[in-house]
């Protein structure tokens, strides 16, 4: 077949068949003859636009009542925190904190008990702001999740729990510290601070977010993890923030469902068709051409990424979970043909998230070597590249999934030699 057919032929599939209107008219010649001149147009009867994948596919991503792993939504009561989300009195509060804390009178008001100190000289003289001023300062609400009054010295408590968390998220170890290293200071080793392991933070230091995450779970009463569904701009902006190592999204999405603790989302996953083209069936692999089993690329599941903030352990695997159960109602071609759910992980990850769905049938089946290194690149191309050189495993569940191979996971990976590009190396 000739280039103009192979284009000819691709153009109709994509456009569908023209449509040949004729015109014709008279023109007078340059002899002075009249003559007739056909004229053909031609134009594209667009052929009839599929459903799109999310359109068809993404409305069942979370589970809904009475199915598997389907959890009731998490309610508070209108009046809780005044009618304000726990999201947003945590992050207006640590906002409110990070711009007040380097400001000398706030310093002195923390420091400053309640009802002032004891000495009517200092009295006279001393501030006029006390720890009673610091949870107006923060914005923190008078109600609590069921819409109840608080007591003042509750505000002042939590206001120095957020204050405490401020410090670190600035560096400092005290109160004043390093700004006020003359006076006195409180070590921040004396709060309660609202934290365990599980958030993550560089030796004294915490990213602004993780504090805010502190403080929004612990206006939360429940914080069970719950499956549910989230829009495809919201999953590819939590991509980016939290994905360890690539920010940017898969376009040929079919799923997004996230993880919910309490109210705040700590993980997100999506999955839709495969990036790589499948012919025939994994499980053929050692069988001759002749007798391997042709697979529909259309009943392919592909994960495409999986992106967790690190708070909560088992967010990932439930994530991962749902969407393998997913994966036999997710065909787009011929029914009677079998699925296959596919991710990859890179050989040097651990791959607990899925190790654990032994028994839903996800294993290790191959793994495949990186490029060699080659050339240069910036940014997310920069990122993407650098991980094309690096091996990966390939993990594969359904009835034509693979042979199970545990053993690739021990696996040394072997190193790519590096090749200079753009330079011809003589000798």
């Amino acid at each position: 077949m000739t280039r103009r057919l192979v284009l000819r032929k691709a153009q109709l599939d994509l456009f569908g068949p023209r449509e040949t209107t004729v015109h014709q008219h008279q023109r007078r010649s340059a002899h002075g003859a009249v003559e007739t001149v056909t004229q053909h147009q031609r134009k594209v009867r667009p052929r009839a636009a599929k459903a799109n994948l999310w359109e068809r596919f993404g409305g069942q991503s979370a589970p809904v009542a009475g199915e598997k792993g389907y959890r009731e939504p998490i309610t508070l009561d209108p009046k809780a925190y005044g009618g304000r989300e726990p999201e947003e009195v945590a992050r207006t509060a640590v906002e409110e904190c990070l711009r007040y804390i380097d400001d000398y009178e706030f310093n002195q008001a923390l420091q400053t008990p309640p009802d002032g100190f004891d000495d009517e000289e200092y009295d006279d003289f001393g501030p006029t702001w006390s720890q009673r001023d610091v949870p107006d300062l923060l914005g923190l609400p008078w109600q609590d999740y069921q819409g109840n009054e608080i007591t003042e010295q509750a505000r002042i408590d939590y206001a120095l729990w957020v204050v405490g968390l401020a410090a670190r998220v600035r560096g400092y170890n005290a109160w004043g510290d390093p700004h006020f290293g003359e006076g006195e200071t409180l070590p921040l080793d004396d709060l309660d601070l609202p934290w365990d392991d599980r958030y993550p933070r560089a030796d004294d230091s915490l990213p602004q977010w993780v504090a805010e995450a502190i403080l929004t779970d612990s206006l939360y009463p429940d914080r069970k993890l719950r499956l549910v569904p989230v829009s495809r701009k919201e999953a590819d902006d939590y991509i980016a923030k939290h994905h360890s190592k690539l920010s940017d999204s898969n376009p040929r999405t079919m799923y997004a469902i996230g993880v919910r603790a309490g109210g705040r989302l700590v993980a997100v996953a999506t999955a839709g068709h495969p990036s790589a083209r499948w012919k025939y069936a994994p499980a053929d692999a050692d069988l001759p051409a002749d007798q391997r089993r042709k697979l529909d690329q259309r009943n392919v599941l592909e994960l495409h990424r999986v992106a967790s903030d690190g708070t909560f352990l088992g967010a990932a695997s439930m994530l991962v979970s749902r969407l393998l159960r997913l994966a036999p109602t997710s065909k787009r071609g011929d029914e009677a043909e079998p699925w296959l759910f596919v991710t990859y992980s890179l050989a040097s990850e651990a791959g607990a998230s899925y190790k654990g769905l032994r028994e839903l049938g996800l294993r290790p089946t191959v793994r495949q070597a990186g490029k060699s290194a080659a050339g240069g690149a910036r940014g997310a191309e920069a990122t993407t590249k650098a991980l094309a050189h690096e091996d990966k495993i390939r993990w594969e569940a359904g009835p034509v999934a693979g042979k199970a191979d545990w053993s690739i996971l021990q696996k040394a990976p072997k190193a790519k030699p590096a090749r200079k590009a753009g330079i011809l190396l003589r000798r």
